[in-house]
């Protein structure tokens, strides 16, 4: 996706041939950095700035709230050191902490966990393909951040949100509190409206053990490529009997598509975490 200021000028989905990549993770940099450095050179996009978002498989994240007034002395040799009950991954994680302003008493931080090999293989790929890389996400940084329109529009702070992608190789939800992700959980092939509505409300019933203050039912927000039709979605919310409602950025007017991206068949659906990344660079 390209934009200029809210409006995308060119976007495309390609699908990657068996092999190339698995999970967020280059398999043959070599081949990937091929595809990749072909397709933009004969879009006339050669030698261009790159900002990307990592597969949510890809990348951990999770909510730390420290003990005491201050973030300590050395915070990420104190994450490593309880890794196993973060379930962090070995030593050779890179750590990204983001510091979060919060009113309580703890200040918190949303640590984002990634292979250092994974991001080495990213940067290999985009070398290859003569482009620059210019700063690489993960997913649910991106998500959270494209939420904030929507959570300064809501007439009220909402309480959970479920925010549910739907790609024709299955679904994936991701949890936010008070706009932070506090649960994921891939739900693979989910498509088949009952077994969607168990798996939500499995999760839930799970969330809700641990946050017995949370008895309104979570609003479920849906996105991706393969996006429940209006029908649909308003089918799966009456069984759940949640307030649902469909992302689609163009539908909304977060994002605006120029003459020569109208004839891409990709919907606004699928663009919500390419738009997080961007808004990184949109000041607040």
């Amino acid at each position: 996706m390209v934009l200029e200021d809210a409006t995308v000028t060119w976007m495309e989905r390609v699908p990657l041939p068996i092999g190339l990549c698995d999970g967020g993770v280059p398999r043959r940099p070599d081949a990937l950095g091929d595809l990749i450095g072909d397709l933009l050179v004969e879009r006339g996009f050669a030698g261009a700035g790159v900002a990307a978002v990592l597969a949510p498989a890809a990348a951990q994240v999770r909510l730390v709230h420290w003990a005491g007034k201050a973030l300590p002395a050395d915070p990420e040799l104190l994450l490593l050191r309880h890794q196993r009950s973060l379930r962090l991954g070995a030593p050779w994680y890179d750590l990204d902490l983001h510091r979060l302003d919060f009113s309580g008493d703890s200040p918190t931080s949303l640590v984002v966990s990634v292979r250092s090999a994974l991001l080495e293989s990213w940067i290999e790929v985009f070398s290859l393909a003569a482009l620059r890389l210019d700063r690489i996400e993960a997913s649910q940084i991106c998500l959270s951040r494209a939420l904030r329109s929507l959570l300064r529009d809501a007439a009220g702070a909402p309480g959970l949100i479920f925010l549910l992608e739907q790609e024709r190789w299955g679904a994936r939800l991701l949890v936010l509190e008070a706009g932070l992700p506090v649960f994921e959980r891939p739900l693979g092939l989910a498509q088949d409206p009952a077994r969607l509505q168990a798996e939500l409300e499995r999760c839930r019933d799970f969330l809700r053990q641990t946050r017995p203050q949370q008895s309104a039912p979570p609003l479920l927000l849906l996105h991706g490529g393969a996006v429940a039709d209006e029908p649909q979605a308003a089918a799966l919310a009456a069984a759940l009997g949640w307030p649902c409602e469909r992302l689609d950025l163009f539908a909304r007017g977060w994002l605006l598509k120029a003459a020569a991206a109208a004839q891409d068949p990709l919907g606004g659906g699928a663009l919500l975490a390419l738009w997080g990344l961007a808004m990184a660079e949109v000041p607040a």
